[in-house]
């Protein structure tokens, strides 16, 4: 489990440190924040890998493959702090076993290093491959990883006007440990709930999906033509999830990612978006209890005042498991830092009005 991260020059944090984080986190603030940026530290910090650095350029921010490869001196700069890639970014994250991992990511045009990787990899591509860059608009991002000090990963991506992105990694780490569920980013979901059934937990899932309908009382898949999920209601009438509104979908994503993913880090960006305010008491009892039962570390972020009232609700039963942070941002210095409020004090806020997502 992370107890705590220290974020320099990534994105929009120039000097960040939060610690003393729970089983089951939640983060509040306005926009531009970096409740996202910070899902994102976490994704890398604990997944050190060029196809996570590519998919937080395409899934996470949009970054069009057609752009970058037409500006490739500009494919890093959103990665860094003010785009200002002359600085290194670092993110460094302890865990409970004080294991510290040490992430570094640093932009040049300089391909020597690549080229000694690629030999040392025994990359046998084209002998043209790196004349072809060389003479090219270019950009280079490298990436290197330590865990107590031990290098783990040396990696490096490199865009350029003729071949896009390319890149290649040493030491590359086996299997993701984190599960980031996007806003807006659609989860094959047939899947992941044949493997839940599986493993024989159809039942968890079902009870899942009734805290959003109650009159569900099935969950099958069908395969014709293709495989579909099916929800069949009381009174008989059998439906395709794609016909259910967003809640259930958002509900079955998250019960299938903890339940599935044991021992993990589940990263839910808006976590409210699609549940209504009655169901979101319930919903959080439930990712507590999955959470301690598949010790699953769990960081989320809200704008809704209703999802941290429903949050601070039900974590006085799991006062030791929770955590709730306020990401504000400094109007002197635009810095941002992250201020825990203990549940007592947050319940105290609550009930006054006071502001307690950066709006104070």
């Amino acid at each position: 489990m992370i107890e705590s991260i220290e974020i320099k020059t990534f994105r929009c944090f120039k000097d960040t440190k939060i610690a003393k984080f729970g089983l089951v986190n939640l983060f509040g603030g306005l926009n531009n924040s970096g409740k996202t940026a910070l899902l994102e530290a976490i994704h890398l910090a604990q997944n050190p890998d060029i196809e996570i650095i590519r998919g937080l350029q395409s899934q996470v921010r949009r970054e069009s493959n057609l752009f970058i490869k037409a500006n490739p001196e500009s494919a890093w700069d959103n990665f860094f702090y003010q785009q200002n890639t002359k600085e290194i970014i670092s993110i460094n994250t302890t865990n409970n076993e004080k294991i510290i991992k040490k992430v570094l990511l640093k932009c040049d045009d300089d391909i020597t290093d690549c080229v000694n990787l690629r030999q040392k990899l025994g990359n046998k591509e084209d002998e043209d491959y790196f004349q072809d860059i060389s003479i090219s608009k270019k950009s280079v991002l490298h990436l290197n990883a330590e865990e107590n000090g031990k290098s783990v990963v040396s990696a490096f991506l490199i865009a350029n006007e003729r071949r896009g992105i390319t890149g290649d990694s040493k030491l590359r780490q086996k299997g993701q440990k984190t599960i980031f569920l996007l806003t807006g980013l659609k989860l094959e979901l047939t899947s992941h709930y044949e493997q839940a059934r599986f493993d024989g937990k159809a039942n968890i899932v079902l009870n899942a999906v009734q805290i959003i309908d109650n009159t569900i009382e099935k969950i099958e898949v069908f395969n014709i033509g293709e495989p579909i999920i099916y929800l069949t209601k009381k009174d008989g009438v059998r439906m395709p999830l794609s016909l259910f509104g967003d809640a259930v979908n958002t509900v079955l994503k998250f019960i299938l990612s903890i339940i599935n993913n044991p021992k993990k880090i589940i990263l839910i960006d808006e976590i409210e978006n699609g549940i209504h305010f009655t169901n979101q008491e319930k919903l959080w009892k439930m990712l507590f209890d999955l959470a301690i039962e598949y010790k699953v570390q769990i960081f989320s972020t809200t704008h809704s005042l209703e999802m941290i009232k429903a949050f601070a609700a039900v974590a006085q039963e799991f006062s030791d498991k929770s955590a709730y942070f306020e990401m504000v941002r400094s109007q002197k210095t635009h810095k941002i830092k992250a201020i825990k409020h203990n549940l007592d004090t947050l319940n105290f806020e609550l009930e006054r009005n006071i502001g307690i997502r950066g709006d104070s």
